[in-house]
C-alpha cells in the first residue's frame, strides 16, 4: 500500500491544477472524502475543482467546503482524481477526461466491486470507508489537515460505519476516528447535524414507509418502498429517508433489510442491508450494482410491482437460516 500511496503523492506534487469528482447521488462517505481531500490538496498550494454531479442531500449540507463545489469542469486539467466510486457510470458525463492522455487518473475507493478504471487505483475493500483510506493518504504523505477535513472525514467513517455499528469499523478505523476528533473534528457538531436535526416531515414519512413494510421468509426478510410521490406528499426528499433501510435490520430475526427508492417512473433504486449471513453485494450484482458484504445497492428498471417480485425471486432462490 505505501508504494501506491508513494506514486499518489509523486502524482500530486506534479501536478498544478487538480479535479476532484463526486458520483451521482452523492453520500457521506463520497462528499466527506471529496471534501477533506480537495481542501487539503487547496492548502497544498494547487488549484483544486470540486465537481458535483448530483443534488447533495439535506443532512449534508452542514459541510464545510460545499460551498468550493462546481458543476464545471475546467480547462487544462493535470490530474482527475475519483473519490468512493466503483465505476465510470457513475461520474456521470466525463469520457472527456478519460480520452484525455494527459490527465493523470487516480481511483480511490474501498468497494469490493470497483473496476479499477484509474491510472493508479488505491482501491482497500476491507476499509470502512473512503474517508478512512483518505485519512491514512493524507498522514502517509503529511499533506496539511485543515479543519473543515477533519469533520468532512469524520462525517464519512461515521455515515458509512452506521455511527461505528457495522463489522467494517474496525479498531484502525476506531482509532482513525479518534485522532480525527484529537486533532480538532467537532465530533459535536457532526453527530447533532447527521442524527439529531431531522425535519418533522421526514420523520412522519419515514413512519408511512415503515407501517407499510412487508415481511417474508418467516420475517427474516423485510421490503420497504417509497415513491417520489409519498416523498412530495410530505415535502421531503428520498434522501433523507435512505436510513429506513436499517431500521428493521436492527430488529431481531430480521436478517435481510431493503428499502425500494423510486429514482424516476419505472426505475428503482435499492438499498440492501444484511445482519449476519448473506453477501448482499452478490445480489446486488446480480441487477448490475454492487457494494460489501452487509451493505450494497443496485438498480432494477419496472414498476413497483414488477420490482418487488424480481426480488422475491431472486431472494426465494436462497437458503434462509433458522
Amino acid at each position: 500500500m505505501n508504494n501506491i500511496f508513494n506514486e499518489i503523492e509523486n502524482e500530486v506534487e506534479k501536478a498544478d491544477k487538480i479535479l476532484l469528482s463526486s458520483h451521482l447521488s452523492p453520500d457521506g462517505d463520497n462528499l466527506g472524502s471529496l471534501i477533506g481531500l480537495g481542501l487539503s490538496l487547496e492548502k497544498m498550494g494547487k488549484e483544486v475543482t470540486l465537481l458535483q454531479l448530483d443534488e447533495i442531500p439535506k443532512y449534508l449540507k452542514f459541510l464545510k467546503g460545499l460551498d468550493k463545489m462546481t458543476d464545471k469542469i475546467p480547462d487544462n486539467i493535470d490530474l482527475y482524481i475519483t473519490v468512493d466510486c466503483a465505476n465510470k457510470e457513475r461520474l456521470g458525463d466525463v469520457e472527456i477526461l478519460f480520452n484525455d492522455p494527459t490527465i493523470k487518473i487516480i481511483n480511490i475507493d474501498h468497494h469490493k466491486s470497483n473496476e479499477y478504471y484509474g491510472d493508479i487505483n488505491l482501491v482497500i475493500g476491507d476499509y470502512s470507508s473512503t474517508c478512512e483510506i483518505v485519512y491514512e493518504l493524507i498522514k502517509h504523505g503529511k499533506f496539511p489537515l485543515p479543519t473543515s477535513s477533519m469533520d468532512s472525514l469524520y462525517t464519512g467513517i461515521c455515515t458509512d460505519t452506521g455511527r461505528f455499528l457495522y463489522p467494517a469499523a474496525t479498531d484502525s478505523t476506531l482509532k482513525a476516528a479518534s485522532e480525527l476528533i484529537e486533532c480538532g473534528a467537532d465530533k459535536r457538531r457532526i453527530m447533532y447535524y447527521l442524527y439529531e436535526n431531522e425535519s418533522i416531515e421526514s420523520k412522519r414519512l419515514k413512519i408511512e414507509i415503515l407501517s407499510k413494510s412487508e415481511f417474508y421468509f418467516d420475517n427474516k426478510l423485510v421490503l420497504s418502498s417509497v415513491t417520489l410521490k409519498q416523498a412530495s406528499d410530505y415535502n421531503s426528499t428520498i434522501s433523507e429517508v435512505d436510513e429506513v433501510v436499517n431500521e428493521y435490520k436492527n430488529v431481531g430475526g430480521v436478517e435481510l433489510s431493503v428499502l425500494i427508492k423510486e429514482k424516476i417512473q419505472n426505475e428503482f433504486k435499492m438499498s440492501l442491508r444484511s445482519k449476519t449471513y448473506h453477501d448482499v453485494s452478490k445480489f446486488a450484482a446480480d441487477f448490475g450494482g454492487g457494494g460489501h458484504t452487509f451493505a450494497a445497492g443496485c438498480s432494477i428498471k419496472g414498476s413497483l410491482i414488477e420490482v418487488k417480485n424480481k426480488l422475491l425471486e431472486r431472494f426465494e432462490e436462497i437458503e434462509w437460516k433458522s
